[in-house]
């Protein structure tokens, strides 16, 4: 949000009447009634046919608890920080373009119920919702999407076997340990294996050199721990060497080598310092020693010099990518100008994804969608999903793209 006053009453404009209602939105395509056996037809009362078994109902409504939150209770537009406006359009923006995905699978005789609720990010008013039926009888509940909020859910999950959709937390999912969770963005865990996987496959254990910088903060140790354990399993000869800083490993460089530089930081000012340095290192001595940085999934959002990453060959790895060329995202950008007057963000584009995941995969297989997720992968226009299971970590995204800079700008990793 820009936070103009016109950009806070799109907000509050968009959710005040709709939030309260409660059911805010549905679509129900035209359904072709069954023929009806005529009244006084004649039965074959000398035969006793077979008991048949009893079908199972058609599916024809899916029940969604849509769980976000919009906080309309503590916010007044008038004398709101532009940070608290923008932690709700993370809501209204995601809810806008899970909308549109749903309507665009709207299709075949399905019909979607969608109950909106504001959990107004408060533990009490999310216990309170747990009370209602529409959520005890939903489907699929999608939200809370807040960590400590989602281990609200994990005994309710359990009460009444509902799947609940992590949409945005990137925590582990082991933390929630509920088999019914599914988590739509991958955690530091995937990141690590997926780059494990690219550095195996390029850096032989005759020449290549894994080197680790890390600060040994704890949320650099998450990162640097899952990363060598992936290689220690799947390449135990390729040799490992991990420091604190950029400067103690310039000191043990060997000749011929061709080293793989993982940053595991995501503090900026470390990173960006580390980064000229390697940078320094590496044109200084390119005949002698080769280099190749990779990075942290939250650099990303960071802004360091484009050159820099590029002059290194930096890979990232991202849950996200959106391809503004694409015809699907272009249709999209313009069905959401079109209905909402704005443009669509980051969180519009992850709303959307799911949407049409959720909704295909509701039409496919009903009330058991679940018992199929792991055999449904999808490439949407931001996110792609490919899912495992474990019953303590529930269904998790094992799907994300690697991500070079070149040409001054990020280019999938093919």
């Amino acid at each position: 949000m820009n936070g103009n006053k016109g950009g806070i009453m799109r907000l509050v404009k968009s959710c005040v009447g709709l939030i309260l209602l409660g059911l805010i939105w549905s679509c129900s395509p035209k359904l072709n009634k069954p023929s009806q056996k005529k009244s006084g037809q004649e039965t074959n009362v000398n035969t006793t046919p077979a008991k048949p078994t009893p079908a199972k109902p058609a599916f024809t409504k899916a029940r969604i608890a849509l769980l976000l939150p919009f906080k309309l209770n503590q916010n007044d537009y008038r004398t709101a920080t532009k940070a608290q406006l923008d932690r709700l359009d993370i809501a209204l923006d995601y809810y806008q373009g899970f909308l549109l995905g749903i309507d665009s699978v709207s299709y075949g005789g399905l019909n979607f119920d969608i109950n909106v609720y504001d959990t107004q990010d408060q533990a009490a008013k999310i216990k309170a919702l747990q009370e209602r039926a529409e959520l005890k009888n939903a489907h699929v509940i999608v939200g809370p999407i807040f960590p400590e909020e989602l281990k609200l859910f994990t005994g309710f999950s359990a009460q009444y076997q509902v799947p609940v959709v992590s949409p945005l937390a990137a925590s582990n999912p082991a933390e929630y340990a509920n088999p019914h969770l599914i988590s739509m963005v991958n955690h530091l865990d995937v990141h690590a294996e997926n780059i494990g996987k690219y550095i195996i496959s390029h850096y032989k254990p005759e020449s290549g050199v894994l080197v680790i910088i890390n600060p040994k903060k704890p949320e650099d140790e998450v990162y640097a721990s899952a990363l060598k354990s992936y290689i220690k399993e799947q390449s135990p000869n390729l040799l490992i060497q991990e420091y604190t800083s950029i400067n103690a490993f310039e000191t043990r460089m060997v000749r011929g080598k061709q080293y793989a530089v993982a940053i595991t930081s995501a503090d900026r000012p470390f990173v960006a310092a580390t980064l000229d340095k390697l940078q320094k290192i590496a044109k200084l001595k390119a005949s002698d020693f080769s280099f190749q940085a990779f990075g942290h999934p939250t650099w990303m959002k960071q802004n360091y010099p484009v050159q820099t990453l590029q002059a290194l060959k930096t890979i990232v790895s991202s849950a996200y990518h959106v391809d503004y060329k694409s015809s699907a995202v272009i249709n999209f950008v313009k069905s959401y100008r079109a209905k909402f007057n704005f443009e669509p963000s980051e969180y519009a584009f992850k709303g959307y994804d799911l949407g049409v995941f959720i909704g295909k995969l509701l039409h496919q297989y009903g009330d058991d969608f679940a018992k199929h997720i792991v055999n449904f992968p999808y490439q949407g226009i931001q996110q792609h999903y490919n899912f495992s299971f474990d019953k303590n970590m529930g269904f998790y995204n094992t799907d994300l793209i690697l991500l070079q800079y070149k040409n001054l700008s990020l280019q999938i990793v093919q």
